[in-house]
């Protein structure tokens, strides 16, 4: 269910402190190699991370939950399937550049402490002397302050209530290591895990960062700054005339999402999801797919601009998502509001046990550089995260829907870089389109909705009319007659 989730949201971006310095007192030492005799398979190729300069082997059977980048700010999550270890990777930055690995370390420990005893449901034990309860937090257990991993010099705790011995095996434990990239930058790899998994948990942990190298940050960070900037230029220099002129004669189209066969013959193609995109201008209530015109509040009758996307998936297994996503964005386009609904429909199993079917809906409410996100499913409530955006730089869904045609209407090459929200990972990341103009006049854009993404291929005709789309994942994306659309379907048994 979380899969075909994820597959609707990513389908509506196809068209688009300080501490006082201590001085080294021991020079950092190798660190043992793992345990070989329970080697962890790891992948073939490595994970890169660009948004950390970090490039990593990550074991077979684990999964990237997410991976995001904010204002000089980048995070990777990863589990395995088994869901026996998280393990979080982020930096940090200090402008204290003579900060040492065992001064991070000992701030870690003491802010995880303080988490802990001031947390709503702070663990705590009966002392037997008073025969008070008194709150009891997390202990290091074992430390090392001068590794050094792959000539990276690095420090690492594992802490949890190992103290208590009555509560092994069922508290959890922490791993901190701290990787020292550059004098007031660190990354630091965070383990999380039961403590009865915690020796197979290290095990795998270890050899993880036993992979990890590093690039220069600096030349990331000025590409970055770079490709922001290019993109907070084309927005600035993007007026409401010039959006309502791109509107003036954009109709709705369909675009047809499929794998593509071996013979090129639609019939042998694999479907996998097709989509009605419709932008233009009206009004806030139009996100209330349930309420009628007459009815909007004087809130919801304010104009602005209005995407409206309706897609169906269908995955090999048969089950489907029917999507319909609603984007308004405010004429001064400091404010904009989303409404998603996807309605998730399993596929009868083999035992006959009848399909069932989840709605899921997502909201979101953006008032300048404030962002509010909610997640609404059955059988709980609403999941709610708020972000604070950057000053600028940041790109509303509408804006981005209408892009190529901006680009294309302003007949500028170059490489843009954006902040926006991606509901897939719940965070505002950045992105990067690099448009280029061919010599017939058409555009070609090369897009990665994620700095860890690989590169989706789009032609734009010279207006900046989708062509064709290829996913990295060999899926094409491709503007189609309704007409033929249905007929497709239909004759593959995808309709109902």
């Amino acid at each position: 269910m979380k899969t075909q989730h994820v597959l609707a949201a990513s389908f509506v971006s196809i068209l688009i402190g300080i501490l006082a310095a201590k001085p080294a007192i021991a020079r950092p030492q190798p660190e043992a190699a793992p345990d070989q005799s329970a080697m962890i398979p790891l992948s073939d190729t490595p994970y890169d991370a660009p948004a950390l300069g970090l490039s990593i082997y990550l074991p077979e059977d684990s999964v990237v939950t997410s991976q995001a980048v904010t204002v000089g700010t980048g995070r990777l999550t990863v589990q395995p399937r088994d869901t026996e270890w998280l393990l979080q990777i982020y930096n940090q930055r200090s402008t204290n550049k003579s900060l040492t690995l065992e001064e991070v370390l000992d701030s870690i420990i003491e802010q995880r402490q303080k988490a802990e005893a001031n947390a709503p449901n702070a663990f705590q034990i009966v002392d037997p002397r008073t025969k008070k309860p008194v709150v009891v937090t997390s202990q290091p257990f074992e430390r090392s302050d001068h590794l050094s991993i792959n000539n990276i010099p690095a420090a690492r705790v594992y802490m949890g209530f190992r103290h208590l011995n009555s509560k092994k095996g069922v508290q959890p434990v922490t791993g901190y290591t701290v990787f020292h990239t550059a004098p007031g930058e660190f990354v630091i790899a965070q383990l999380d895990t039961p403590d009865e998994a915690f020796d197979r948990a290290r095990r795998t942990y270890e050899t993880i960062l036993a992979t990890a190298s590093f690039t220069d940050m600096s030349s990331i960070q000025a590409e970055r700054a770079a490709a922001v900037l290019t993109g907070i230029q084309l927005l600035d220099s993007i007026s409401n005339d010039d959006i309502d002129a791109v509107l003036k004669d954009l109709s709705p189209v369909f675009v047809r999402l499929y794998e593509p066969s071996t013979t090129g013959r639609a019939e042998d193609d694999t479907e996998v999801a097709w989509q009605r995109v419709e932008i233009r201008k009206g009004q806030l209530g139009e996100l209330n797919p349930r309420k009628r015109a007459v009815n909007f509040t004087p809130t919801e009758r304010e104009y602005g601009y209005v995407a409206l996307i309706t897609a169906a998936f269908v995955s090999p297994d048969g089950s489907t998502v029917q999507m319909d996503a609603r984007y308004f964005l405010s004429l001064d386009r400091n404010a904009e509001t989303w409404f998603i609904q996807n309605v998730i429909r399993t596929a009868e199993g083999v035992d006959g046990q009848p399909p069932e079917t989840t709605t899921v809906e997502q909201t979101v409410v953006r008032e300048g550089t404030r962002l509010t996100a909610s997640v609404l499913a059955p059988g709980g409530d609403p999941s709610v995260t708020e972000f604070n955006l950057p000053d600028e730089g940041y790109i509303s869904k509408v804006e981005l829907l209408l892009l190529s045609r901006l680009v294309a209407a302003r007949d500028l090459s170059g490489v843009f870089g954006f902040y926006t929200y991606d509901s897939r990972l719940d965070q505002v990341v950045l992105r990067r389109d690099i448009f280029k103009k061919t010599e017939l006049g058409t555009w070609t854009a090369r897009s990665r909705d994620t700095e860890n993404a690989r590169d989706a291929i789009t032609d734009y005709d010279t207006s900046g009319q989708l062509i064709r789309q290829r996913l990295p994942e060999g899926r094409i994306a491709e503007p189609i007659d309704p007409a033929r659309l249905l007929r497709i379907w239909k004759d593959k048994g995808l309709t109902r």
